[in-house]
């Protein structure tokens, strides 16, 4: 059995491949990354959904309102990680990240289902208080949608194998990976 975390080539190639799936399959463990911007009170972290992944460009892409403070976060300051960590592979993986914001791409958001368009728009506008759980109308809008394209210029990885621990980074521009201590 090979272990394709042995050579630093077949690492990278499945960090791709597993950001892949993400887009497409539900239950990927890639599919449900952990973004972490700074915010005005420090570190923020949320969870997203991964949305498309071009490894040639070496961007992943994420949809979010308009309004959040994400946004906001990342208007002021571009630098952003994802944290994904994969249990059934024992894979961490980080990606640093410079991000790049569209808002109201009409081509993206025709190919967003009509009943996912209602987590863009509404009111109030996302993190504000309500008073009831139901006190928050869903009314999907274009303008309030957003594409966050992620351009990684830093992957690091950690496997946790049974008989020895490895790390990798791979950094633009080269993406040549180096092998780091645990």
């Amino acid at each position: 059995m090979s272990d394709p975390f042995h050579q630093l080539d077949s690492t990278l190639t499945q960090v791709w491949q597993r950001l892949a799936r993400g887009t497409k399959d539900r239950r990927a463990a890639t599919r449900n990354p952990t973004l972490a911007t700074v915010g005005n009170m420090g570190p923020q972290a949320r969870t997203v959904v991964l949305r498309a992944v071009d490894p040639n460009a070496k961007t992943v892409e994420i949809h979010t309102d308009r309004r959040s403070l994400k946004v906001a976060e990342l208007t002021k300051n571009p630098n952003a990680a994802l944290h994904i960590w994969d249990a059934k592979a024992n894979l961490q993986i980080r990606l640093r990240c410079t991000a790049t914001l569209t808002h109201a791409d009409a081509e993206k958001w025709a190919q967003i289902p009509e009943n996912a368009q209602r987590a863009y728009g509404g009111s109030p506008a996302p993190g504000h208080e309500i008073p009831r759980p139901d006190a928050h109308d869903p009314a999907p809008n274009r303008d309030d949608f957003t594409t966050i394209t992620l351009h990684i210029t830093e992957i690091e990885t950690l496997h946790l194998g049974s008989d020895l621990h490895r790390r990798a980074r791979f950094a633009a521009p080269s993406w040549q990976g180096h092998w780091i201590a645990p």
